[in-house]
């Protein structure tokens, strides 16, 4: 049985699957571990806008900080980093 790769109360990335009429949510909550279904573990999750839950598989789901690298975005950005001049962009 594989680990399940994210926690209860952690903020996750809902990816588009196949088929699915319901589009993509940009950020959902993860509220309860699920047994693994197929040889892959579940997640039962809360769409933040409008308070949904739904069960989805772990491949369904993306932490925020591969989403944001994914997009090419910067990861977190440490509190009190001084922004580079000209770039916008946060500094070493």
């Amino acid at each position: 049985m594989p680990p399940h790769k994210f926690k209860v109360g952690q903020n996750v990335i809902l990816q588009a699957s196949r088929g699915d009429s319901r589009p993509a949510s940009p950020v959902v909550s993860v509220t309860r571990l699920l047994p693994e279904e197929g040889g892959e573990p579940q997640y039962r999750i809360r769409i933040d806008v409008g308070g949904q839950e739904r069960v989805v598989r772990e491949s369904q789901l993306a932490s925020t900080q591969t989403a944001r690298a994914a997009e090419g975005l910067p990861g977190p950005v440490k509190k009190g980093t001084p922004l580079m001049a000209g770039s916008g962009r946060r500094g070493p």
